[in-house]
Formats: C-alpha cells, structure tokens, sequence
C-alpha cells in the first residue's frame, strides 16, 4: 500500500525519522476517527453576540450593552460565565460586566444580559467582543468569543456647563446683590 523511503536525512537531526507516500487516497469510510452521520450531533452550539444601542451618543451620555446568548445545539449547556472587559473611555455606569448563569441553557433557548456605559472622549471606538466560558452536557468547557461592537462618541456644540458660561456668572452676580441690597 505504501513505499517507504527509509530513514532521511535531514537538518532536523534525525526529528524526522521515516517518510512514507500513500499511493491511494483514503475513503471517508475507512478513514479512522470517521463519525457515521446517522448518529445525533450531540455538540453543544452557544453562540454569543454583542451589541450597543445607541450606536452614536453625544460625550458625556450613556449607551446600553446587550449580550445575547443562544443555545442552537442538540444538548443543553451549563456552567456559563460572561466577561466583557470594557474600554477605559467608557466607565460602566449602570449593570455589571461579569455574570454567571450557573443552571445555563436548554436547546434553543436565549438569554440577553445588559449594562450601561457613559462615553467621556469623543471618537470612534472598537469595544472589545465579550468572552464566555460554558460546559456542554459531556462535562467538557468551551470558550467563545463574540463578535465587536462599534461606537462613535461625538463631542457636544455647546460645552457642558462648568460654572463659568454667561448665565452662571450672572445668575451669581444676581445672587450676590440680593445678598448685599435686600
């Protein structure tokens, strides 16, 4: 079935030992480790997605974070923690970013966990994708990673108020006169 070449030499040091060329291409059916696909899949399929709403927001306000995950394997899922490390321009203002779902996820189901976050730099950002962590219902644990959310951070027309516009020093100055002249 097949001509050996015997031992090479090579620049490896003797790491490759023997070479051998197949003169006939192995089936699918005699192929070792080859599934029958009569057989139920029974792999676990979490998918993750991340998104942001709004997808433009003016410095200074807040965006939500949504995490959705869907189980779209044969098997339920268990054992899950979410991660989404977020940005150091955007502070986490409402919600966490680290959740667990112990009892995980039947076979078709979906669950979407959220939080808040304040944009305080004007520009276009990449947020990083969200990192899961999961076993399937064989005990083994599977990693994924979502995909990445973009946002833009536009800077404000009129700067936010810092004691010190027209109108506040005015509105002191009347304060201050009614102070003095009562």
């Amino acid at each position: 079935m097949y001509r050996g070449t015997g031992r090479q030499h090579s620049p490896f040091n003797g790491a490759i030992w023997d070479v051998y060329h197949y003169e006939k291409d192995l089936d699918l059916v005699s192929a070792p480790g080859h599934i029958d696909s009569d057989l139920p899949d029974t792999t676990p399929g979490l998918a993750v997605e991340k998104n942001v709403t709004p997808v433009s927001i003016k410095q200074g306000t807040d965006a939500r974070i949504t995490i959705t995950l869907v189980n779209q394997g044969t098997t339920p899922v268990h054992d899950i923690e979410v991660v989404d490390e977020t940005l150091p321009e955007f502070p986490v203002s409402g919600g966490d970013t680290r959740y667990a779902i112990p009892s995980g996820l039947q076979p078709g189901e979906t669950r979407s966990i959220s939080y808040m976050i304040t944009g305080q730099k004007p520009g276009r950002y990449v947020l990083n994708g969200a990192r899961v962590l999961y076993a399937g219902e064989d005990g083994n644990y599977h990693r994924i990673s979502s995909g990445t959310a973009s946002i833009v951070v536009l800077e404000p027309l009129i700067p936010q108020d810092s004691g010190n516009s027209g109108s506040s020093i005015l509105k002191r100055l009347s304060d201050f006169m009614k102070f003095i002249f009562p």
